[in-house]
């Protein structure tokens, strides 16, 4: 048994280990938002089932040997995939889905080794089961989801923290290959272990097979713990940055919950399970309403309490009804199936489908409704009852849950879902007075503001009023081009569009270029702020991820020669980490005049990006100075945290700059990300 332990632990823990390491890859190529690792996700949980069916055919369809023969073949093949990172010829193009460049890149770079490893545990228990007869291989399963565990474990705490992503593809190929001859001499003895005697043991070994309707709730409870923790990850990525570390406390639990369940039936005693349901619906209701507690170990102790009440729930039943050793290559078809399905419909189908993040609450009501359809099956003696309790508990559920789409519903003048997340317009201060207002919110965070005064909407408002960082920027690089004999007018550059606020510092003769990778913040902006159309600078826009559009326009020799560039796409907390990066900085420098201004807006409820700010500065030998506006009170102004970096002396020195900001030295010590290593759980504050 030691043998086929060992190898399948191997082939769980690549398996995925695998994962956050490509989606580090991912990450700055397409956006770096939470939609890039639940896409990794499905292409994963596809690649999961193609192993399993894979496992279930050659088992079914071949003869010991053969089977031997193709995984050996195949296992070979593999090794032409190492190392396991992408090329740069992978880099997605302008117009590219960023779904179907995710999706091919992957497969194009770990397709089948990441197939052959989904293969490992069924495949080989199902050898373990014809050279073991009378011996359950489901212990074996429980290894590899602890194997897996610790993969997942290890990777946050042990290697992102320790190395660079180089040295993670490196490390991982070379396990790979140990694996692959681990795999290759479980066959040799799987094959020769099928004397004529075992094999007429295992074919005398019948079972009755799975009904129908046992095989639709291996597939239901199966999608609806896999759709539960993609919406779950969703939800997270509102508030806290798209990094591995988060992806992984939920993939943690799902995965810790199969382990238990499988380990043994004790652990998932319905009574105690049913029971925390129902303060987890509660939790539930609370973070998705605007009630919602703002401290945010508060919201992941709610988030991962319901993941893990739902997992262990859907988890006991599929165990309950699990079938025969003999039938456990097609169980672990249907299981996978769900679990693709599940992906496929929170990542792929819910943003066309829904306009918000409906799944979350509705994939609560199926699973809800799926324990009263089992009930239902189970209790044969008191049907008529358990049909009028589930009648009951459906109806409370589709009442509860219209009720709250509606309230969500109601305060939004539009509101639109793609790929980026989700966007709305909503009203804002008290209507009717001066006060009244649009904001354009994406996910929980308001990116721009604008009063709807005829005579006030010009004015900049939100985070950018004269006395933030960016106000202050601006104004002092026209205070010194005057006092140097020069026109006063700006080429500015901003990454981050939102309403187009910055626009209001826009005279006669400046220029302006928007960086915005959502086409929906665009279409939203100009249906409903006019910050851009009353600007009487020249303004255009680029559709795309910044850093990659600045990298095109510098090997084209398209220098943006920006006075004052603006970086406005860390006012959330679900930041693209690759626009912090050393080398996502020396794009920005590249594009900027030598006595430019870089503003980084840092404000955010749990990530202080202070540290990483300053090694940025640092590197390029530039100033760094804080700027804090604290407007509390003022109407439409709120409260921000501004980084102004620039190499220039003059401005550096200027009286209003030196009067309202602080050296960022003084405040903390430096932190470099770079592309290839960056560590923000240094940066969480949970005050």
């Amino acid at each position: 048994m030691l043998p086929y332990a060992i190898t399948i632990a191997l082939g769980a823990f690549l398996l995925f280990l695998v994962q956050p390491v490509m989606g580090r890859y991912l990450l700055p190529w397409f956006g770096g938002g939470p939609s890039v690792w639940n896409t990794c996700m499905v292409f994963f949980q596809v690649a999961l089932l193609a192993g399993y069916a894979y496992a279930h055919l050659i088992s079914r369809c071949l003869r010991p040997a053969r089977q031997a023969a193709v995984h050996v073949v195949l296992l070979g093949v593999c090794l032409l995939y190492l190392p396991a990172a992408p090329v740069e010829a992978w880099r997605p193009q302008p117009g590219v889905a960023p779904a179907a460049g995710i999706l091919l890149v992957l497969a194009g770079t770990v397709g089948l080794p990441y197939l052959m490893l989904s293969s490992t545990g069924p495949l080989l228990q199902a050898w373990f089961c014809r050279s073991h007869p009378g011996q359950s291989p489901y212990r074996l399963y429980s290894l590899s989801n602890l194997a897996s565990l610790a993969a997942l474990l290890s990777y946050p705490l042990v290697i992102e923290p320790a190395m660079g992503l180089r040295w993670q593809s490196w490390i991982w190929s070379a396990m790979f290959v140990a694996y692959a001859a681990g795999s290759a001499w479980c066959a040799r003895r799987s094959a020769a272990a099928q004397h004529a005697a075992a094999v007429k043991a295992a074919r005398a070994e019948t079972a009755e097979p799975a009904s129908p309707l046992d095989g639709a709730m291996w597939f239901l409870f199966a999608a609806c713990a896999s759709a539960m923790l993609l919406a779950t990850n969703n939800q997270i990525s509102q508030d806290l940055p798209a990094v591995p570390m988060l992806w992984i406390l939920p993939l943690t639990l799902y995965l810790l919950s199969f382990i238990l369940c499988f380990h043994s039936l004790k652990w998932c005693w319905r009574p105690l399970w049913l029971t925390l349901a129902v303060p987890a619906l509660a939790g539930v209701m609370l973070v998705s309403s605007e009630m919602r507690p703002h401290s945010l170990p508060a919201q992941l102790a709610i988030y991962c309490g319901a993941l893990m009440v739902c997992c262990m729930v859907c988890h006991g039943e599929l165990v309950r009804l699990k079938p025969p050793p003999q039938r456990l290559t097609g169980f672990y078809l249907v299981v996978s199936a769900g679990g693709a399905a599940g992906s496929v419909l929170v990542s792929l189908v819910a943003p066309v489908v829904f306009n918000d993040y409906w799944e979350y609450p509705l994939t609560v009501a199926a699973c809800i409704l799926l324990v009263l359809v089992q009930w239902y099956r189970r209790c044969e003696r008191v049907r008529p009852m358990a049909a009028v309790v589930g009648g009951a508990v459906g109806v409370a559920v589709a009442v509860a849950l219209g009720f709250h789409l509606t309230v969500k519903e109601a305060g939004a003048l539009e509101r639109s879902r793609n790929f980026f997340g989700v966007l709305q317009v909503r009203r804002g201060g008290v209507p009717g007075t001066f006060s009244a207002s649009r904001m354009l919110v994406h996910g929980r965070i308001v990116h721009g503001e604008q009063l709807t005064s005829h005579l006030l909407r010009r004015m900049p408002v939100s985070y950018y009023g004269p006395q933030s960082g960016v106000g202050l920027a601006q104004a002092a690089l026209r205070r010194q081009r005057e006092a140097t004999g020069r026109a006063p007018n700006l080429r500015i550059g901003v990454v981050g569009l939102g309403a187009g606020v910055v626009a209001a510092y826009g005279r006669e003769g400046d220029y302006l270029r928007f960086y915005e990778i959502n086409p929906d913040v665009v279409a939203l902006s100009d249906r409903h702020f006019t910050y851009r159309r009353d600007t009487p600078a020249a303004c255009d826009l680029v559709l795309g991820d910044a850093r990659l559009s600045m990298a095109q326009a510098r090997r084209r020799g398209d220098r943006g020669n920006f006075d004052l560039m603006v970086l406005d796409a860390f006012s959330g907390d679900s930041i693209p980490l690759h626009l912090l990066t050393r080398e996502a900085f020396d794009e920005y420098w590249a594009q900027m005049a030598d006595d430019g201004v870089l503003a980084v807006h840092i404000s955010n409820l749990y990530i202080d990006l202070r540290p990483v700010v300053l090694a940025a500065a640092q590197a390029r030998g530039a100033h760094a100075f804080l700027v804090e506006d604290w407007e509390a009170g003022r109407p439409a102004l709120s409260d921000s945290r501004w980084v102004l970096v620039t190499m220039n002396q003059r401005l550096a020195a200027d009286r209003q700059i030196a009067s309202a900001a602080v050296r960022l030295e003084a405040q903390c010590r430096p932190t470099l990300f770079t592309d290839d290593y960056s560590n923000i759980a240094r940066l969480v504050t949970l005050e």
